[in-house]
């Protein structure tokens, strides 16, 4: 939405950083990309409902040019709002419309997103994304997995799993793992489990996460990143 304002080399800093190159592609079918991802992912149809969009708040004297208002909501679907950043007590109005407009739009789980405006401000431009209360699982058949790390010899006759019983030879025929991740009004519940068959002639495949890692929600029909977040281990500081 910025790159609509942008000109020369400020514009095409914002169009590199996001890697868009124009000798390969105009900016309208950029704008257009994006207007056509908002009103996917709006969709009411889809499985997985959420709510995106952007919105720009502007000082009540700033005029702006007439084409970027039109701009804005052809391919962003937003509304132009006005505010007033000029004195300390038009400030804090103008955080509570910005901040009342953004908890609205994300039923109350974005709260106080702007703070200690500056009185030079006269553009504000928001953008939220609010995915309603949903649930993903997944069943996994691990075998292949193991054999292309090397893990073979567990599923074959040459099985060693005598620690278990002296009654029988055994080996690992199967195994699955099953993960469910519901995220609700409340908050967030994950559960997993494996399941490991075991037949005569498999022990408990341990996995231990010793680092961070990077958690994606991503939206297959667009190939977009709707979510990315790096997971820590809560225990450190």
């Amino acid at each position: 939405m910025l790159v609509l304002g942008a000109k020369s080399a400020t514009r095409n800093q914002i169009l590199e950083a996001l890697t868009f190159n124009l000798t390969e592609i105009e900016e309208k079918e950029i704008h257009d990309g994006f207007h056509h991802l908002i009103q996917l992912l709006n969709s009411p149809d889809r499985e997985i409902q959420l709510s995106m969009g952007n919105a720009p708040f502007v000082d009540v004297h700033l005029n702006l040019l007439q084409k970027f208002v039109d701009d804005v909501k052809k391919f962003y679907d937003s509304k132009v709002f006005t505010s007033n950043f000029e004195d300390p007590e038009h400030l804090a109005k103008a955080e509570k419309q910005i901040n009342d407009y953004i908890k609205n739009k994300t039923q109350g789980k974005i709260t106080n997103l702007v703070k200690d405006l500056n009185q030079d401000t006269l553009l504000v431009l928001v953008n939220y994304i609010f995915f309603k209360v949903f649930s993903v699982s997944g069943t996994y058949e691990l075998k292949d997995f193991f054999m292309k790390l090397g893990v073979a010899k567990v599923f074959s006759n040459q099985a060693d799993l005598s620690g278990i019983t002296q009654d029988a030879n055994l080996k690992m025929s199967r195994a699955v793992h099953k993960a469910m991740l519901n995220v609700y009004e409340n908050g967030t519940e994950a559960a997993a489990a494996t399941f490991l068959e075991i037949v005569a002639d498999s022990l408990s495949p341990t996995i231990e996460f010793n680092r961070p890692f990077l958690m994606m929600i991503v939206d297959q029909a667009t190939n977009s990143i709707l979510f990315m977040g790096k997971i820590m281990n809560p225990t450190e500081k």
